[in-house]
């Protein structure tokens, strides 16, 4: 009962705020026959990170006789990401999958959601990043280049978010679609009657 008179007095003073992280998703369809590609992700807040994968758009549509989560490369060449005028990575990738060349994206990968140098696994292997269908791309979009998990808040900044890849060879028949997850810091605000509120410009 003293605890909650004890809240009740603190949110008479100033609402009560809690950080939480939301999330877009969005398809972009890429023709076929394309060696690059370039599109708009969001024209609001730039968010902390950025999660890409691509499969046939067949598999997209869908189909008995395949899956949707098959995540393939289709040979990509290199691809970044541009946030508020601020490049990811700093290094453009010169990627070659069906000859190996793709540590440095995998190892980003899993630096980018916090397994590398841990104990702790994803699943993903090299591998299976390659050719078992869970060829994933993420991109650290903070200040710091870490993510401590939800506790930890970066400065919410706003501006464009663009995505440009090239690949090795064209866009297969039927063409692909990219997915793409972006999450942004939020805050979830709770007032003194009780109401819920949600502004991701807070």
């Amino acid at each position: 009962m003293f605890i909650a008179f004890d809240i009740a007095k603190k949110l008479e003073l100033k609402p009560a705020r809690y950080p939480m992280r939301k999330t877009s998703l969005k398809s972009l369809f890429i023709s076929e026959n394309r060696t690059e590609f370039n599109a708009n992700l969001w024209m609001d807040q730039v968010p902390r990170r950025v999660v890409l994968g691509m499969v046939k758009n067949s598999d997209f549509v869908g189909s008995q006789k395949t899956q949707p989560f098959n995540f393939q490369h289709f040979n990509l060449r290199d691809i970044s990401i541009n946030a508020g005028g601020v490049n990811y990575p700093a290094a453009p990738y010169s990627l070659d999958f069906p000859n190996g060349k793709y540590v440095r994206i995998y190892h980003d990968m899993q630096e980018a959601i916090g397994y590398a140098g841990t104990l702790e696994s994803n699943g993903i292997s090299m591998q299976r990043f390659s050719t078992g269908g869970f060829c994933l791309l993420v991109f650290n979009l903070t200040n710091s280049q870490e993510d401590n998990g939800p506790e930890t808040f970066d400065l919410i900044k706003n501006g464009t978010t663009s995505v440009k890849m090239s690949f090795n060879e064209p866009v297969p028949q039927g063409g692909i679609v990219l997915i793409v997850m972006g999450e942004v810091d939020s805050l979830l605000m709770l007032d003194r009657n009780r109401t819920i509120t949600s502004d991701i410009s807070v």
